[in-house]
């Protein structure tokens, strides 16, 4: 108790009217001290003293003054006041639950004589309500928050309620609780508040309830611009590759802060058959481990002690597929790729643009490892960061994208070309934060593709295209387009950071603009 009272006087300064506060902590530290013995403490047992003493204790009073004072119910009792309202009193905080202490011997031989906090609460109450010499007000929980059913009111209310009905009845013959009792809305933003005379002085709520009640307008066009946003100075290549991975999610996080990510629960039943994506997530870890030099063995044993195989036999084959499919990514790597990277922190300046990131690369290549089939979007990113990296050293450098069953090799050309296409790749970024653009992953690369190979990627009203659209459609590009038809009915405009004059369609630019260079400088192994 010395360490702690050198300890306060050093780090605390009180003055004015809070003066009193330093000496009544002090004499709660002596009294705590006077009543101790030597015996040792541990952390939870000094809160628990420490809480008994100060928590538990009634407030400095501040009755009297005339102004607004919040106490507990302890500090209320005895004291009486014109008006007294009572907050949070909903079932299950109040009364109190008896405590479950296990160095409180009470609780060993009960007596009917001995504390108990709900007994205490419940007197507590009555003389709250006895101290109320003009208005009383209970504020207790009515109604559920998620299904609006009606909630039971505390026990100690509910024996008012009825000592209430007891006593009297309202003019109307009715019970005389229901018409002391009052309803309140859910919401802070109902009309109710604000009829007649209002009973709340939220500004916010207003507006709310204002546009509740005001004529309805048309929900206003999703794809149409918003106002020009302030022009990125610094772009991270983190921010490029996921813009173009899915320019929808990335508008929406960007630009309105939406996210359309819905978690979901863990399940309690032990996994028997992981789904595709449980599946992935395994592969992925294992993949990872094994990457960095970790013994198959110890990757196995590690998704055993983690709990997300099944169990006996289920689980011993799934893991057998897993290290097979997982050896045959690695044995595809490198040499070099199997020590250490080489850490290079980029910062390009691209017409006044930075781009900058962190890329790990293996004898100036880099290698990207998938488990799963090779994706556009893999293709994508890889072909980014091999950009970036050629621009940042000024010399050509090569990007080996790895997956179970497929390889790719992209060659970033001449570090001068590198730079023409990030400056091609930051316009349509810029151009992607106005609106989102109609170009999901899957479906740009497939019109590219079959322009590539002199096919017409419009025949038959773009049916090819449809395939990849119900790959790539979700939650967020559902959002802005209903389905291939109406991203292909997007026509392009003057401003449009795009070139290809012969395709009509802004699907068909962007594609062409962001595909044909990486399928130009790919090589499949």
């Amino acid at each position: 108790m010395d360490r702690a009272r050198t300890a306060l006087e050093w780090t605390t300064a009180v003055s004015g009217d809070d003066s009193w506060q330093q000496p009544h902590l002090l004499l709660g530290l002596s009294a705590i001290a006077d009543r101790g013995g030597r015996a040792l403490l541990n952390a939870s047992d000094v809160i628990s003293v420490l809480t008994d003493r100060f928590l538990s204790t009634p407030a400095r009073p501040t009755f009297g003054n005339g102004s607004l004072s919040v106490c507990s119910l302890a500090s209320l009792r005895l004291i009486p006041h014109r008006v007294i309202c009572l907050v949070g009193l909903d079932d299950g905080a109040f009364p109190h639950p008896p405590s479950r202490d296990g160095d409180d011997l009470l609780l060993r031989d009960p007596h009917p004589t001995d504390p108990h906090p709900s007994a205490t609460d419940r007197q507590i109450l009555l003389d709250a309500i006895m101290s109320a010499s003009q208005t009383l007000v209970l504020i207790y929980q009515g109604r559920s928050q998620t299904t609006n059913e009606v909630v039971v009111p505390p026990a100690p209310v509910l024996d008012l309620i009825e000592a209430i009905d007891g006593t009297a009845t309202a003019p109307s013959g009715e019970p005389l609780s229901s018409w002391l009792t009052t309803q309140h809305p859910l919401q802070p933003f109902d009309p109710r508040y604000f009829r007649g005379n209002p009973t709340s002085f939220d500004t916010a709520a207003l507006h709310g309830a204002g546009a509740l009640t005001g004529p309805r307008r048309d929900r206003p066009d999703p794809r149409a611009p918003l106002a020009e946003p302030e022009p990125d100075r610094e772009v991270s290549l983190g921010d490029l590759s996921a813009f173009f991975t899915h320019p929808a999610k990335y508008y929406l996080r960007k630009r309105t802060g939406l996210s359309l990510f819905t978690a979901q629960a863990a399940s309690a039943e032990i996994p028997i058959e992981p789904d595709t994506l449980e599946r992935w997530k395994i592969g992925e870890r294992m993949l990872d481990l094994a990457r960095s030099g970790h013994d198959a063995s110890l990757v196995t044993r590690a998704e055993w002690l983690r709990g997300a195989v099944p169990p006996g036999q289920l689980g011993v084959r799934l893991l057998e597929e897993l290290k097979s499919e997982v050896g045959e990514v690695t044995r595809w790597l490198p040499d070099a790729a199997r020590g250490s990277s080489e850490v290079d922190d980029i910062s390009i300046d691209l017409d006044g643009v930075r781009l900058s990131g962190r890329l790990h690369a293996f004898d100036g290549q880099l290698v990207s490892t998938e488990y799963s089939n090779l994706q556009p979007k893999h293709r994508l990113a890889a072909w980014i960061r091999v950009l970036a990296l050629a621009a940042a050293t000024d010399r050509p450098s090569t990007a080996l994208v790895l997956t179970k069953r497929a390889r790719t090799r992209l060659r970033s050309g001449s570090p001068m070309q590198a730079r023409a296409i990030l400056r091609g790749l930051l316009a349509i970024y810029a151009a992607g934060l106005r609106s989102p653009l109609p170009m999901p992953v899957r479906v740009a690369e497939r019109f590219a593709s079959l322009r590539a190979s002199r096919q017409d990627p419009l025949e038959f009203d773009g049916r090819k295209l449809n395939q990849q659209w119900h790959f790539d459609k979700d939650r967020a590009w559902s959002w802005f387009y209903d389905d291939h038809l109406h991203l292909l009915s997007v026509g392009r405009s003057a401003t449009d950071p795009v070139a290809f004059p012969e395709e009509t369609t802004l699907l068909g630019a962007l594609a062409r603009t962001v595909w044909d260079d990486l399928t130009q400088n790919e090589e499949r192994l």
